[in-house]
């Protein structure tokens, strides 16, 4: 949703991941969920697939990173219907600082939602909801912001939207690669 591409710059500029190696591919100034944007996905992905990067097999893995502004349900469509990708995981960051200043330690966000589909409202509430509802596996970071029992009582308050959900706590959002492969 923005025309700077900062976490394309940031990931670009490591010695694992870059454009030059062609196993990067950046997609700005579009929401990835929109009907063009979703377009710009088929694109970057078809490039990827393609892409001779020294090797001649395709990539093992694709991560796709989104902004927090990205409605789960068009991406979750798209993968699960590409003929050349499978959908392992669909991951949830989750601010559990946000969640506990914001939203009452998460107890008012199924409240809020429900005042909102009630009234036909969209808005943040929607989109962190249906965030949560559609992953299967939800991280909440910061927790080193937080005393255990509020991380508790924020997973305990969120987890009915999504009961089959793993919930992993991660400092900041520093997650090993390995562990987001293994999900």
């Amino acid at each position: 949703m923005s025309e700077l591409d900062v976490d394309g710059v940031l990931i670009s500029n490591t010695e694992i991941v870059s454009s030059h190696s062609q196993n990067l591919i950046s997609i700005a100034a579009d929401n990835i969920s929109s009907d063009t944007g979703i377009a710009k996905l088929n694109n970057a992905i078809t490039r990827l697939l393609s892409a001779k990067t020294g090797r001649e097999k395709t990539p093992d893995f694709i991560l796709l990173e989104t902004s927090g502004s990205s409605h789960p349900l068009p991406l979750v469509r798209y993968l699960r219907d590409h003929p050349q990708v499978c959908l392992h995981a669909f991951l949830s960051l989750v601010d559990a600082v946000m969640l506990h200043e914001d939203y009452n330690d998460g107890h008012s966000l199924i409240t809020l939602l429900q005042q909102h589909l009630e009234q036909g409202r969209r808005g943040v509430v929607n989109l962190l909801a249906e965030q949560l509802m559609f992953c299967n596996q939800m991280i909440l970071t910061k927790y080193d912001r937080l005393p255990r029992e509020i991380l508790t009582e924020i997973a305990t308050a969120i987890h009915p939207l999504n009961p089959e959900v793993g919930i992993i706590a991660v400092p900041w959002g520093n997650l090993e690669l390995e562990a987001v492969l293994a999900l």
